[in-house]
């Protein structure tokens, strides 16, 4: 996965994670239209997919969408009537590993085929950019705030550990390390200690 940040200078490390994802005739449209809006408003990284239906290494893909914080999509005609991953697997994903979605309404007459398609999900409308803070930017900036951890609260909880392990791996390797994880929070002695 490719990832964009506030500053390109930034490292993406310790930073909540948000994945964006459309219809691949979808990216051109809306990728930094609605990237640059959540960066504006979030100290966060946005990942994505060049192109959202084949993923870069699809070995790894669905693991690293389940490390996400927030999936945002915009929801369009495409999305929603023409095969695509973002509908097809990442929404299922989402919803059923319990990730934050952000589906953005391209056009708010979309809401109830949506609901019908993709199951009742609370929905924001593609704010406009033109107006000084449209309503939906607004609420857009709250539901950002309510779903991803801000800086400050990453240092307080990173402060309550007694101890630090750093677990180097392969990507490959990851399940391993997910295991040796939970392993190592089983031991009573070690349960304060962050990995």
């Amino acid at each position: 996965m490719k990832y964009i940040t506030k500053d390109e200078n930034i490292s993406p490390q310790d930073k909540p994670k948000v994945f964006f994802t459309c219809h691949p005739d979808d990216v051109k449209l809306y990728f930094k239209k609605i990237s640059d809006m959540i960066l504006h408003y979030a100290d966060c990284v946005v990942f994505y997919e060049e192109n959202p239906d084949k993923p870069e290494d699809e070995e790894n893909f669905l693991f690293d969408l389940t490390q996400m914080n927030l999936i945002v999509i915009p929801v369009t005609a495409k999305f929603l009537y023409q095969p695509c991953k973002a509908r097809q697997d990442v929404l299922r994903i989402a919803t059923e590993k319990h990730i934050a979605l952000l589906p953005i309404l391209e056009d708010s007459s979309m809401e109830s085929e949506f609901n019908r398609i993709c199951g009742s999900l609370h929905l924001f409308k593609m704010p406009n950019l033109s107006a000084v803070q449209s309503e939906s930017e607004k609420n857009l900036k709250k539901y950002l705030e309510s779903v991803l951890i801000s800086n400050e609260l990453v240092e307080e909880i990173r402060s309550a550990f007694d101890s630090y392990i750093f677990l180097s791996y392969r990507k490959k390797d990851r399940q391993y390390a997910n295991e040796l994880m939970k392993l190592i929070h089983q031991n009573d002695k070690l349960i304060g200690t962050a990995i």
